[in-house]
């Protein structure tokens, strides 16, 4: 797939220049639009000792199930050692239905249970409110190098789980309700920190579209996920399975990174960027910033994947996979050029350091030397 570094005027954020100087800055923050290529989830096998779950509608609800015994909250990755087998949580169709051998008596049975599934914060919200503007050039510095979000911390582990998708066999309306569920728990996630710092953070619309799609923000590309500001929505392609190599969560990962961007929208993160991009006096300046903003919503990323990793139960592999998924539509591996969302020694970088703590202050890209955000 294809990045546009600076497309033609008039499209939005990821599609369009700059407004011309003069030009009031909450016009270019609301026409614009943050853009990351999406990624694609594997279908996870789930071995039951007495059968195989099976759901002929992948939009059901039921089947969302994970293991008693998950793995501990300061290190996702390992399984305590109880000896219990850890069942991935699954929401996909199965073709069939079969028996299976009873387990011998020398083999422990696995215990299923629900996927805690988003609470406490409400419906999607279209009316979210306008977002944090800077009034001068200084205001949009202290903003991006000491905003009031980056003492706080999110919750490790936040209490709910996100189930495994097949996105080749899914339907937009059942990705619709995947993802809707995934903001949910992202919601869940930093919501407090942001009330904590003095930040609201509405729980954003998702809306899945197939094909080239309209939005505030300009013309959306068939492979791609977008965070509009105009509206303050989260656009997600259906079809980018297609494109990308297969790795679990991977949609949820992306969906996370958007929603990164939703938390700069609301913390003054965003425009504050936009106000430097703005002002940039060459174009490798202004892709720069466009980078820090990038980046940091990867570090994002990562720590509300932390965060949800017990519920869900990430392992060490899932981990890594994160990283192959970012590293993959990173700009040097698509088009040997470092512009506007970073290469994928960084991509990876800040991923990493989103994964390995619930300190926002880890994100903090804008106060990084210009090597770490290329």
């Amino acid at each position: 797939m294809t990045q546009a570094s600076w497309p033609p005027a008039g499209q939005g954020w990821g599609a369009s220049m700059p407004p011309r100087r003069g030009d009031s800055v909450r016009t270019m923050v609301l026409t614009a639009a943050l853009v990351v290529a999406g990624g694609v989830l594997a279908l996870a096998a789930m071995a039951v000792w007495s059968r195989v779950l099976s759901a002929s509608d992948p939009t059901a609800s039921a089947p969302a199930t994970t293991a008693v015994t998950q793995p501990s909250a300061t290190d996702p990755a390992k399984s305590p050692s109880t000896g219990a087998t850890t069942v991935r949580p699954t929401l996909t169709p199965s073709a069939s239905v079969s028996a299976s051998p009873s387990p011998s008596p020398s083999t422990q049975p696995v215990t299923l249970v629900p996927l805690p599934t988003p609470s406490g914060v409400g419906t999607p919200n279209a009316k979210p409110g306008a977002l944090p503007e800077p009034r001068t050039l200084a205001q949009a510095r202290q903003w991006l190098n000491a905003n009031a979000i980056y003492p706080r911390k999110v919750k490790v582990p936040t209490t709910c789980g996100l189930p495994l998708i097949d996105p080749a066999r899914i339907s937009a309306a059942g990705l619709q309700k995947h993802l809707t569920r995934v903001a949910g728990c992202l919601t869940m996630v930093w919501r407090p920190a942001l009330r904590t710092a003095g930040f609201s953070m509405p729980y954003p619309v998702v809306t899945v579209y197939s094909g080239a799609a309209a939005s505030p923000c300009g013309k959306l590309d068939a492979y791609n996920a977008y965070y509009c500001a105009a509206n303050q929505r989260i656009y997600f392609g259906r079809v980018l399975y297609e494109i990308l190599p297969e790795r679990d969560y991977a949609y949820d990962l992306i969906l996370a990174h958007e929603y990164g961007h939703a938390v700069q929208a609301r913390t003054g993160l965003l425009t504050a960027g936009w106000w430097y991009r703005y002002v940039a006096t060459s174009k490798a300046k202004a892709n720069e910033y466009a980078r820090r903003l990038e980046l940091q919503a990867d570090c994002l990323a990562g720590s509300a994947m932390n965060a949800l990793a017990r519920a869900t139960a990430l392992n060490a592999a899932d981990r890594k996979g994160f990283a192959e998924v970012l590293a993959s539509i990173a700009d040097d591996t698509l088009t040997g050029v470092i512009s506007q969302h970073g290469s994928a020694k960084a991509r990876t970088r800040w991923l990493a350091l989103g994964l390995g703590t619930s300190a926002i202050k880890a994100c903090k890209t804008f106060t990084a030397s210009a090597d770490k955000v290329r």
